[in-house]
């Protein structure tokens, strides 16, 4: 696969474990693109729009996990939680963790001290 494709894996905020993401019919394992957005299962060989869902973790705690096509924006009291090549995940304030492509954006001032 080429580099823009990641194994899709769900974080639990309860537990603190990650877990590879299975395709719930017949097991394979998933994959996501994280410029096209397309999650693809590896044994089907099907492929989809990535899905936000609740991913259900063996400790009993139900994540809301949110995909994003765009870069993800990290706001106040939100927090990086992992990050691999130009994937990223983010706990946001809510609870809720976002992923998608990881982007660095630069911002300075002008002679004024404005941000441009």
């Amino acid at each position: 696969m080429s580099t823009n494709w990641y194994r899709e894996k769900d974080y639990c905020t309860a537990c603190g474990k990650w877990n590879l993401v299975v395709h719930r019919k017949c097991e394979g394992k998933m994959w996501i693109n994280i410029v096209t957005g397309m999650s693809y299962c590896e044994t089907c060989k099907k492929s989809w729009p990535a899905e936000d869902g609740d991913f259900h973790c063996n400790c009993g705690h139900v994540q809301k996990m949110i995909y994003t096509d765009s870069a993800v924006v990290i706001g106040v009291g939100d927090q990086v939680i992992a990050t691999d090549g130009d994937m990223i995940y983010v706990r946001r304030r809510s609870g809720a963790v976002v992923y998608g492509k990881r982007a660095i954006h630069t911002v300075s001032f002008d002679p004024n001290g404005r941000w441009q």
